[in-house]
């Protein structure tokens, strides 16, 4: 918020600080989701989590389609 500085210089910092920002959370959203990935296989080398988990379009209790 510097005053001195004319307003298409501003808006070139803005838009620098902007973008800077989205790289970096991009990064850190793509490194957040390896962390989780590695964990998740850890815990299904360890047993905790079955390996692999029932389609979400097939649920054996809705009878809706035995009309």
């Amino acid at each position: 918020m510097n005053i001195k500085l004319d307003p298409r210089t501003r808006e070139r910092w803005t838009q620098l600080h902007t973008n800077t920002s989205q790289v970096l959370n991009t990064v850190l959203r793509d490194k957040q989701y390896e962390d989780w990935e590695k964990r998740l296989k850890e815990l299904e080398a360890a047993g905790h989590l079955p390996r692999k988990t029932p389609s979400p379009t097939h649920n054996p209790i809705d009878n809706s389609s035995r009309d």
